[in-house]
C-alpha cells in the first residue's frame, strides 16, 4: 500500500484498541470501527491487519512487532529490508512502530542500548515510533531519567509497561506515568487498561487498551502472568467500579447486588450472565461498548478538564466498591491503581 500515508497520522489525544491474537478479523473490525483504529500485535497481528484491508478496512492500522517477546534471535532481514519495516509500510499503517527493546528495572545502560537500537531502525525504516517495553519499576524509581533519555529524541516513542502483574498497582507508578506523559511531547501508551485513558487524559497523544489480560500489559522476559488458575469464566468489564471481575467472582454476589447493563450487548440483563466460558465473545462486546462510553465520556471533554473528570470518575468507583461491599456482604479489595488515580493532585 505504499507507505505511511499522511492523512492516517495520530491524532491529539486518542484512545485506540490493542488487539489480542485470538480475535478474528469481523470482531477486530467492530473494535476498528468503534475508536476509528486498532493496534494489532506480531505475527498474528499481519495475519489480521491483511485481511482487514482485504476486506475494505481503510482506517488506521499500528502493527506492534513487540519483538521483546519473541525468545532467540532470529533475523528479521529479508531481501526487501527489515520485514517489520515491509510489513507496516504494506499495511499502510499511521506509524510505524519500531521492534521494541525491553528495559529492566534500574538498568541505565539498557535504557540507553535499548533507544539506540530502536532509533537506528527507525532511520533505516523511514521514520515512526521509537518502541520500548520499560518495566514498571521505572515509574517509581527512575521517571526523572526516562523522562530525560525520550526528551533527547528526534522520534516519538510508544511505551508498554512491564510487570507480571498490574505495572501501575505499584505505589507511585501512576504518579510517575503521569510526570512521563507531561513532560515527553508525543507519547503512545501501548498495552493498556483503563489506565491508557488516564494517561491520555493527563497528556499523552495515544493510548491503547488491550481487549484481554495478556494484552493489558507486557511481562518481563521469564515472567508470568497472575489470574486465577482453571478459572475461564469471562474477564467482565463493571463501569461502576471501573474495573475488569471474573464472571464466576460476580457470579457468586448476591443477584440484587449485581448492576444490569442497559447497553445494547446486554439489553437490561445483568453481568452474573457472563458465567460461562462459552460466554467470552458476548463479554468482549459488553467490555467493548462499556468501556467505549467511559472513553467518550472524558474525551469529549477540553483538555484541561479531562484529568478532573477522570479523578472524580475514579473517586466514585472506589465509592461504589465500598457500596458493594456492603450489599455483598464482603470484603470487595479496590485496586490499588484505582486509588492512585483518585488520590492524583
Amino acid at each position: 500500500m505504499g507507505g505511511v500515508p499522511p492523512t492516517l497520522r495520530t491524532r491529539t489525544g486518542e484512545v485506540a484498541w490493542y488487539l489480542s491474537a485470538s480475535l478474528g478479523a469481523a470482531e477486530a473490525h467492530e473494535y476498528a470501527h468503534a475508536s476509528g483504529g486498532v493496534v494489532l500485535r506480531g505475527e498474528k497481528g499481519i495475519e489480521t491487519a491483511n485481511t482487514l484491508r482485504r476486506n475494505g478496512w481503510t482506517g488506521r492500522i499500528w502493527l506492534d512487532p513487540a519483538t521483546y517477546e519473541r525468545p532467540g534471535k532470529q533475523s528479521d532481514l529479508t531481501l526487501f529490508g527489515n520485514r517489520w519495516a515491509v510489513a507496516q509500510d504494506d499495511l499502510g499503517v499511521a506509524e510505524r512502530i519500531s521492534p521494541g527493546s525491553f528495559v529492566p528495572a534500574g538498568d541505565q545502560r539498557a535504557l540507553r542500548r535499548g533507544l539506540a537500537n530502536e532509533v537506528e531502525w527507525l532511520e533505516r525504516a523511514g521514520g515512526g515510533r521509537a518502541s520500548l517495553a520499560l518495566h514498571a519499576g521505572w515509574l517509581v524509581d527512575g521517571t526523572q531519567q526516562v523522562i530525560d533519555a525520550l526528551r533527547h529524541l528526534d522520534s516519538p516513542v510508544a511505551l508498554a509497561l512491564a510487570d507480571p502483574t498490574d505495572p501501575l498497582g505499584r505505589s507511585g507508578a501512576v504518579a510517575g506515568l503521569v510526570r512521563i506523559v507531561s513532560e515527553v511531547e508525543d507519547l503512545m501508551l501501548l498495552r493498556g487498561d483503563l489506565g491508557a485513558l488516564g494517561a491520555v487524559a493527563h497528556g499523552a497523544r495515544q493510548g491503547a487498551i488491550g481487549t484481554s489480560t495478556i494484552v493489558r500489559h507486557a511481562l518481563p522476559p521469564g515472567k508470568h502472568g497472575g489470574g486465577v488458575p482453571g478459572d475461564k469464566t469471562p474477564s467482565v468489564f463493571w463501569p461502576e467500579l471501573l474495573g475488569f471481575r471474573l464472571g464466576s467472582f460476580i457470579e457468586q454476589l448476591p443477584r440484587e447486588a449485581v448492576p444490569v447493563c442497559d447497553l445494547a450487548c446486554c439489553l437490561g440483563a445483568r453481568l452474573s450472565r457472563f458465567n460461562d466460558e462459552r460466554m467470552e465473545a458476548e463479554a468482549r462486546v459488553h467490555n467493548r461498548l462499556a468501556i467505549q462510553a467511559l472513553i467518550d465520556a472524558v474525551l469529549q471533554l477540553a483538555d484541561s478538564e479531562r484529568p478532573g473528570r477522570f479523578r472524580s470518575m475514579c473517586q466514585q468507583a472506589i465509592v461504589e466498591t465500598e457500596t458493594l461491599s456492603v450489599r455483598a456482604r464482603r470484603q470487595i479489595v479496590t485496586s490499588r491503581q484505582l486509588v492512585s488515580w483518585a488520590e492524583l493532585s
